[in-house]
């Protein structure tokens, strides 16, 4: 059996467990907030310890591959490669709502005909969402969903679904199917990734370390803080349904532009300065060597022999 770091930062919750195929030797988790930079190391230098006391040695480290919080993503996956660089061992990326999957289907283990939607909060009314069986195959693969009244009705209709994740309860005033059960509780851990990082390595479904990427599903999207008050109008034209880039940063690139070009003058200034001062300096010595070419050197007599 392999031992396997498992570490999951996709969503507020920060976990670390070591397993040795399926069995959990040890594990750490954290629900007091997004602290992932400060904790994730100090847990992960506990399992390494952990490991290390027992005569373990360290096969691979699996990691939450996604979607979920950017920064939580990318601190876990940077750790994640920077071990594996360091110990020479492979990469394993498990999906994040797989997680979550695989510890609602191990709860509810006597819904055999249930279906299980995965979700995480993406904000306002929208969620990151996978349906699966109770074998944990994907019906329905990852989107990112606007949540209302008809989401999910073509399965709602054919059966149970069983909603959960910290995406789900906001949903539940919205879905009212009485097809539709939610699950508190769920979490994306890294004690319910010891079987799926084991499957993983088993089956030899390694990440390449060093081009590895976490799953967004979306792209980044920064915001201003309220407090700062700084508010920024951007124009956008549309023309043929297609969004044009913000009048703002136009202005940007306009800047950028006359700065380039401010550079070049001064730089051309500069080089017609240093050119003159080299001239005259040439000049200057040329002329003193001519004049001193020029002088007379006055024969030496020579003496009659006798």
């Amino acid at each position: 059996m392999s031992l396997i770091l498992n570490i999951e930062t996709s969503t507020s919750v920060c976990s670390v467990a070591l397993s040795e195929g399926e069995e959990v030797v040890f594990e750490k988790a954290s629900f007091e907030g997004p602290s992932h930079a400060a904790l994730l190391g100090v847990y992960m230098e506990e399992a390494l310890e952990a490991a290390k006391s027992k005569g373990m040695k360290l096969d691979a480290v699996a990691v939450s591959s996604g979607p979920g919080s950017y920064t939580g993503l990318r601190i876990g996956v940077s750790v994640a490669k920077g071990l594996c660089f360091g110990y020479g061992i492979p990469l394993i990326g498990i999906h994040t709502l797989d997680i979550l999957a695989s510890a609602a289907i191990r709860k509810n283990k006597e819904e055999a005909d249930c279906l299980y939607c995965a979700m995480l909060d993406a904000r306002r009314m929208e969620v990151y969402s996978s349906i699966y069986d109770s074998h944990l195959n994907t019906i329905r693969a990852t989107t990112a969903d606007i949540v209302d009244a008809d989401s999910y009705a073509s399965f709602l209709e054919n059966g149970k679904v069983c909603f959960f994740g910290d995406g789900a309860a906001k949903c539940e005033t919205v879905i009212t199917s009485p097809n539709a059960c939610f699950m508190a509780g769920i979490y994306p851990l890294a004690v319910n990734m010891a079987s799926l990082s084991q499957k993983a390595y088993d089956d030899g479904r390694f990440e390449n370390v060093a081009y590895f990427e976490p799953f967004y599903l979306k792209e980044f999207q920064a915001t201003i803080a309220k407090n700062k008050g700084v508010r920024e109008k951007q124009i956008r034209v549309r023309v043929h349904n297609q969004i044009h880039v913000p009048a703002v940063y136009s202005k940007m690139n306009k800047s950028v532009k006359d700065m380039r070009k401010k550079s070049v003058n001064t730089l051309l200034v500069f080089g017609v300065v240093v050119a003159i001062i080299l001239l005259m300096i040439w000049l200057f010595l040329g002329t003193t060597l001519v004049e001193d070419t020029s002088t007379e050197i006055s024969p030496v007599p020579i003496e009659q022999a006798n």
